[in-house]
């Protein structure tokens, strides 16, 4: 999907808060088996054909690639300054709503009604 360094930043993340997931209380056989298995749920989800999708997968009917995360983030900023956020998908504010408060662009109510207020102008 060309996310390889989001990925690995959630991965670190997760061994932050599981440093030893062996000593929690994960079933030893759902450790064991989850490399494999989320790989292929992945790939189930999102490259296998649909015939409900014109036998197409997931990732050819919704393609989301960098150039639409860096304008999630444009959004974002925009959103957060209560700026027009110019010519975006509305599936792609939501993003930029949750980009803006991850990354504290500005207070929570402030996001919440500018990502309202552009909802609305659409």
């Amino acid at each position: 999907m060309g996310f390889e360094a989001e990925a690995q930043q959630y991965a670190r993340a997760w061994t932050r808060i599981y440093p030893n997931p062996h000593a929690g209380s994960i079933p030893k056989k759902v450790l064991a088996t989850f490399p494999k298995a989320c790989r292929m749920a992945v790939d189930a989800m999102c490259y296998r054909p649909y015939p409900s999708l014109g036998n197409k997968s997931l990732a050819q009917v919704v393609r989301f690639e960098k150039k639409d995360q860096k304008m999630i983030e444009e959004a974002a900023r925009r959103v957060a300054a209560g700026v027009d956020p110019g010519i975006i998908p509305e599936r792609f504010l939501i993003g930029a709503a949750r980009y803006a408060l991850n990354k504290r662009l500005a207070r929570p109510g402030v996001i919440t009604e500018n990502f309202y207020k552009e909802l609305v102008r659409r």
